[in-house]
């Protein structure tokens, strides 16, 4: 949610900026519910921004040529392990999200929206 109200700043800010029309781009796999609480969200905290989409893979082929314009690793390092997450009502340990495998391409976003 933290990362959310960080885009929504930034986005405010553009729509103040005389740049012209403001827009976020996302991946091709949000869609369907996703995408309309994403539209919802916008709506309510960065109205007039526009979203665009496009396909994971012309993602990730733009992040490897500019990866390579940078002179970066040609992969990015894993993301630091995630702490356990709790249930309130048992303080059992809930199942941890996971990662796809190194190479993969994810088919579906991993985190939802409020």
């Amino acid at each position: 949610m933290k990362q959310l109200e960080g885009v929504s700043r930034q986005l405010n800010d553009a729509v103040r900026a005389p740049r012209g029309k403001p827009f976020l781009v996302v991946t091709d796999a949000v869609k369907g519910p996703l995408k309309a609480k994403l539209g919802r969200f916008l709506s309510g905290k960065a109205a007039g921004v526009e979203v665009k989409t496009v396909a994971e893979g012309d993602i990730l082929d733009a992040s490897r040529r500019l990866r390579r314009a940078f002179r970066l690793p040609a992969d990015l390092p894993p993301p630091p392990p995630k702490a356990p997450v709790t249930t309130p009502a048992t303080g059992a340990q809930a199942a941890t999200p996971t990662t796809p495998t190194e190479g993969a391409t994810p088919t579906t976003p991993t985190e939802e929206l409020p």
